[in-house]
């Protein structure tokens, strides 16, 4: 990997590290770790999360191989999570389902709806591609 790829790379884990803290858990970017020979610490840690973080910034996306690698590398206590940036777009998290109706049964559904009603309330161009979404 280039340096510019490096570069590249520890942009977007800081800014992957920056989004987790706004949503109220401190994160930091690990790369000091990653380059320590058989260290598999995740790309961002946030200890209060169990979740292995492998952060992805590319136009192409590998989802199958960058998955893999999440799994090969989080340990038994996490689940793993790749997120993912192609430039000018939202991050998008890509886990398997297994995990993520797992986390579900663990999580208060009714402050979860009560979020994304206000969400839609605040996003209306959000509300509306959900909503055209559903009608087809």
């Amino acid at each position: 990997m280039g340096r510019s790829s490096r570069a590249k790379g520890a942009v977007y884990e800081r800014e992957l590290a920056k989004l987790i803290t706004q949503y109220g858990w401190r994160a930091i970017r690990t790369g000091h770790y990653q380059s320590r020979p058989g260290h598999d610490a995740s790309d961002v840690e946030a200890r209060d999360l169990p979740i292995h973080w492998e952060s992805k910034a590319t136009e192409r996306a590998q989802i199958r191989d960058w998955l893999a690698q999440a799994i090969g590398d989080c340990r038994s206590d996490q689940f793993p999570v790749v997120a993912w940036r192609a430039k000018h777009t939202p991050w998008v998290g890509i886990m398997k389902l297994k995990d993520l109706l797992t986390i579900l049964q663990f999580t208060d559904l009714d402050a979860l709806r009560a979020h994304i009603g206000e969400s839609l309330v605040e996003e209306p161009d959000r509300a509306e591609s959900v909503e055209s979404e559903a009608a087809e």
